[in-house]
């Protein structure tokens, strides 16, 4: 039903537009002294409406990145010290975050989400690729809330977080190159 009617608003605009180069043309016809004045009125439409709508795209960005900035300080403030707060206040804090994901969570972060935690949640330090799919979920965080992520690359973000990684990433990525061309 919804489409029916995008549809049928579609076709109205094109109508719209259909009959206003009618209007032009006869109107050019008529008098060609109008062209100017009438093509300067319909310039000035579409620009107000360019921009009343870019507007609102970014204001619908500003407001996401409002209402999702104090989930993810949230998530990333928990995670640090996910060893020291009690098992139900983490439970609890996780199925809270789950309903926020579920409602607020763009595609990008709720697809690293997923893979991060079918990875297991651990603050196992000899667990890297969950430490690597972790570092996906804050990539896809900052990606949300604005961030230029393409100056970075795979363990730049673990390394405020984890002092031996330099050590530990490159023999963890050259062991999984090995069982991909061996599986």
């Amino acid at each position: 039903m919804a489409r029916l009617g995008k549809v049928a608003s579609w076709f109205a605009a094109l109508g719209i537009v259909a009959l206003v180069v009618w209007a032009f043309i006869k109107g050019v016809d008529k008098d060609p002294a109008v062209v100017g004045t009438v093509f300067t009125a319909v310039a000035g439409i579409v620009v107000v409406v360019y921009q009343r709508r870019r507007e609102k795209h970014q204001e619908l960005e500003r407001s996401h990145r409002e209402q999702m900035s104090p989930i993810y300080q949230q998530l990333v403030e928990t995670l640090k010290d996910f060893g020291e707060h009690e098992e139900g206040a983490n439970v609890s804090f996780f199925k809270d975050l789950a309903t926020k994901m579920l409602l607020y969570g763009p595609t990008p972060v709720v697809k690293a989400w997923i893979e991060w935690h079918r990875t297991g949640v651990s603050d196992d330090p000899s667990n890297l690729a969950g430490m690597l799919a972790w570092e996906k979920v804050l990539f896809a965080m900052r990606e949300d809330l604005g961030h230029d992520n393409s100056g970075l690359k795979t363990g730049d973000l673990l390394r405020i977080y984890v002092n031996d990684i330099d050590e530990l990433l490159p023999a963890w990525l050259a062991n999984q190159a090995t069982n991909q061309r061996s599986g």
